[in-house]
């Protein structure tokens, strides 16, 4: 499941869907990760499968910030930071998850986004269609399927 979030993420054809100038690239491995642990906690999937997604994700930024040259002495500091973070991110990520479910996909999401990102008036369109189309997939999605990764994150 991991590596299907991670390898979907990096997909060329989700970013070449996005003209913007914003670097999302760990914002679709945030998102794509908060629409999954959204998906199991709704099927009451148990939590130490949960757990061990955020985990996974936990331990990559620590090995992620090893590569890029961290020292030992201050790792711990950075990856707690990271973690930190990346909570945040869950949060803001299950905030619009929430809104979209709570106004049957009819809410306009720029002012949320226009509050996250520092780039404003920015089209901010295709991002929204992203969550509502990833949303419709995983309301649709039968946990054999999931289970099964026999689904792929909605690009378009």
């Amino acid at each position: 499941m991991y590596n299907k979030i991670i390898q979907q993420s990096k997909e060329t054809s989700i970013l070449a869907n996005f003209d913007s100038d914003i670097s999302l690239n760990i914002d679709f491995l945030q998102i794509n990760l908060s629409l999954i642990l959204w998906y199991m906690n709704s099927k009451k999937i148990k939590k130490k499968y949960l757990d061990f997604l955020i985990s996974r994700f936990i331990d990559d930024l620590e090995s992620a910030s090893i590569e890029l040259g961290f020292a030992e002495s201050g790792l711990k500091k950075k990856v707690r930071k990271l973690a930190q973070n990346f909570y945040q991110n869950l949060d803001y990520n299950l905030k619009i998850i929430n809104e979209l479910l709570k106004s049957n996909g009819e809410i306009s999401l720029t002012k949320i986004f226009n509050e996250r990102y520092e780039k404003k008036n920015t089209n901010f369109k295709k991002l929204e269609n992203y969550y509502k189309n990833n949303i419709k997939l995983f309301l649709n999605l039968d946990e054999k399927s999931f289970w099964n990764l026999n689904f792929d994150f909605v690009s378009k």
